[in-house]
């Protein structure tokens, strides 16, 4: 087969071979080409040879139209494409039978009956072809007359999917407000709200770094909760420097504090719940550090001094897996004596973000003006595990944050107190729930009375009431006149007295009365264990030997001594049951001699199975105040004793006329007029010397001294020093 002016055509998917084949003829005609490896597939169309393709598996491709008229000077009165499958996409070729049921379904035109068999038609050109396989059932043919009506109805189609909505059209212009209605008939009163949160109206607490008094200059009077403010200074703290490398997670350092006693802050041994608001001036030296420096608070309650840290120390973490230098301290790692009253930030864990409602208060200006720092706090009692508030004590710690993620540092100033010269207010403050009353609501207006009942209709006659009590006896008629008096009768015998008991023996009922506490029947007696003697008694040791006066209250002048007060429950063998002696100068020839005014011990030596000493002299173990009145200077000490009667040791000396004071041997002592310590040997008179007080110096040492960094818990690394002040 020559290629010479044939271009290639596809036909595929009908050859029996099942591979795609690709022909080559002329433009004109297929030039009796024969495809796939039968002759008979196709034949040749010279004259009127029928052309088939495949065996009903052939698909044509065709690049061009396909004309029926046979060309031209070709009469073809009869061209038509049969045997064409139904449609099922939407470019297929539709034939007459689909469009005729189309065409019936949509005019809702019941089907009618088929038409009589047309005449046979002519045959057709050329020679009969081979017999091909059955085909489709061939169209039905022309329609004929309409029938009568029948009682099926076709089937809708299904609906078609819904078009894309078209945009939307401009907003109208408004339209005419309507006319106002009437008001509507009036609501039930809604249920009453909870109560709200107790507001901060209640005591101020003046922030004071001097204390309560600018006279007192110790140190336990320095940076104070007052309830009272004080006439001396502006206080200035800072700048302080906050850097974004802190070690600890939140990168913040303890601010300053300030602390009090319990009952010095409110009278009130508990906290009303609510809001305290920390009220405190602060800026930023420059504009670099404004919005870089955010401060938060917090309150705590400190029970007891023996335990650190103390109530003017800083609070730190001391338990296990604590971290002494996480800010602010988490309360599952403080000392069992101190927990919080109230915190800025309401989280946990204590990891503080920047945003949210756990940021702090930004300081954000170089201009000194109040921000507000507020702390809800619970319902709280200020007492210790005993029930007691003496030694209760809350502290105020502010802390410092620096909001930056890059590396650098922030600063921040505060200011307390005011100077009185100028009109500058600078007094921080805390505002607390101590006495906080709410403002009386206005009165309600009073309601419209409600309309008359109808009244009822009258009920029937009730039963019979019973029989009431008799009435009162009539008042006594007058006295009768008096007859004569009979002549007087004999003396009886003297009667004789049921009470015994010694002189001066209080009386008191010695028998079961046999008719309760009103039997007046009964004897009466003492003995010399309970006794009222009128001129006095004058010895120092009770002749009683048993008998206990139970009374709920004593009021007397002088009670003789010694007197000592012990626990009576404690009886069983191997328990203690010291005592302790209140005398009235029993002079002692132990150390410092002079007279005991305290004494308080136990006696191991020969003090019985509860170790209970008879008398003063008899404590082996225990402690003695003693009152050197003969001593130049007259001193007073507090001498200890352990395992023995007669020998003790002088733990601490006062001196009666100046204050000092002296211990360890007269090794240490303190200045009381200048706070001024000796250790090693200096004393009193030394410190006090023109030579030494006008140096201003308040630690003078004796000897050598040594200085080394603080020793971790056993088990752990050593620490870095930390500075408490």
């Amino acid at each position: 087969m020559s290629n010479n002016q044939n271009n290639w055509k596809r036909i595929g998917g009908f050859s029996r071979t099942g591979t795609q084949n690709y022909v080559r003829t002329n433009d004109a005609v297929m030039g009796g080409t024969t495809f796939g490896s039968n002759p008979n597939d196709i034949s040749y169309n010279t004259g009127n040879t029928t052309l088939r393709i495949g065996n009903n598996a052939g698909v044509i491709f065709i690049n061009g139209d396909i004309d029926m008229s046979g060309g031209a000077g070709v009469g073809a009165p009869i061209n038509r494409i049969r045997n064409v499958r139904d449609p099922i996409a939407e470019q297929d070729v539709a034939t007459k039978f689909y469009v005729d049921n189309v065409v019936n379904a949509i005019t809702l035109v019941p089907p009618s009956t088929v038409g009589p068999t047309g005449q046979q038609g002519p045959p057709g050109v050329g020679f009969a072809g081979q017999n091909g396989s059955d085909g489709a059932t061939g169209p039905t043919g022309c329609t004929g007359a309409r029938g009568p009506a029948g009682s099926v109805i076709g089937v809708i189609g299904p609906t078609g999917s819904s078009g894309a909505p078209g945009p939307t059209g401009a907003t109208g212009a408004a339209g005419a407000t309507g006319p106002i209605g009437p008001i509507g008939a009036k609501g039930d009163q809604g249920a009453q709200g909870i109560q709200g949160i107790q507001g901060s109206n209640g005591t101020i607490l003046w922030l004071n770094p001097d204390g309560n008094s600018k006279v007192n200059e110790l140190i336990t009077d320095s940076y104070m909760l007052s309830t009272v403010p004080i006439n001396s200074r502006m206080r200035t703290i800072g700048p302080i420097s906050v850097s974004a490398t802190y070690g600890n997670t939140n990168k913040m350092i303890p601010g300053s504090r300030f602390w009090n006693t319990a009952q010095e802050v409110s009278t009130l041994a508990v906290i009303p719940s609510g809001v305290w608001v920390l009220n405190i001036y602060a800026n930023v030296p420059s504009n670099s550090d404004a919005n870089q420096v955010a401060l938060y608070a917090a309150v705590f309650m400190i029970t007891g001094t023996e335990n650190q840290p103390s109530p003017d120390s800083l609070i730190i973490e001391t338990k296990d897996g604590g971290d002494a230098g996480f800010y602010p301290p988490r309360a599952a790692y403080l000392p069992d004596h101190i927990k919080y009253i109230g915190k800025s930030w309401t989280v946990s864990d204590n990891i503080l973000t920047n945003t949210g409602t756990n940021a702090g208060t930004t300081i954000n200006s170089t201009t000194r003006q109040l921000y507000k720092i507020q702390m809800p706090v619970e319902f709280t009692t200020l007492k210790d595990a005993s029930g007691n508030s003496d030694n209760v004590y809350i502290q105020l710690q502010i802390y410092i944050k620096n909001t930056k993620e890059a590396n650098q540092t922030a600063n921040v100033l505060m200011y307390f107190q005011t100077d009185p010269v100028t009109n500058e207010t600078t007094y921080s403050y805390l505002q607390t729930t101590f006495g906080a009353v709410g403002i009386q609501g206005i009165q309600g207006t009073t309601g419209p009375a409600g309309l008359a009942g109808a009244t009822g209709a009258t009920g029937g006659f009730g039963l019979p009431g019973s029989t009431g009590s008799a009435g009162p006896t009539g008042t006594t008629g007058p006295d009768g006149p008096r007859g004569p008096i009979g002549p007087t009768g004999p003396t009886g015998p003297a009667g004789q007295s049921n009470s015994f008991g010694p002189q001066y023996g209080v009386q008191y009922r010695s028998n079961t009365a046999p008719f309760g506490p009103t039997d007046p029947n009964g004897s009466f007696g003492g003995d010399t264990n309970f006794r009222y003697i009128p001129t006095g008694y004058s010895s120092r040791i009770s002749d009683a030997t048993s008998g206990s006066v139970v009374l709920n209250d004593l009021a007397c002048r002088s009670i003789h001594s010694p007197v000592y007060v012990e626990d009576t429950s404690i009886t069983e063998t191997g328990n203690t049951r010291p005592r302790t002696f209140i005398t009235g100068g029993e002079l002692t020839s132990g150390v410092g001699g002079g007279y005991i005014v305290l004494a308080s011990g136990k006696n191991t030596q020969d003090g019985g199975t509860t170790n209970t000493p008879a008398s003063v002299t008899d404590i082996t173990d225990g402690v003695k105040l003693v009152h050197n009145i003969a001593s130049d200077p007259p001193t007073a000490t507090i001498n200890v004793h352990h395992q023995s009667k007669t020998n003790s040791v002088v733990g601490m000396k006062f001196d009666l006329t100046n204050g000092n004071v002296a211990s360890a041997q007269d090794k240490f002592c303190i200045v009381n007029t200048t706070g001024a310590v000796g250790v090693g040997g200096l004393t009193a008179a030394e410190l006090t010397e023109v030579a030494q007080s006008g140096l201003n110096r308040r630690l003078h040492v004796a000897g050598n001294v040594m200085v080394e960094r603080i020793l971790a818990r056993a088990g752990r690394q050593p620490r870095h020093p930390r500075w408490y002040y």
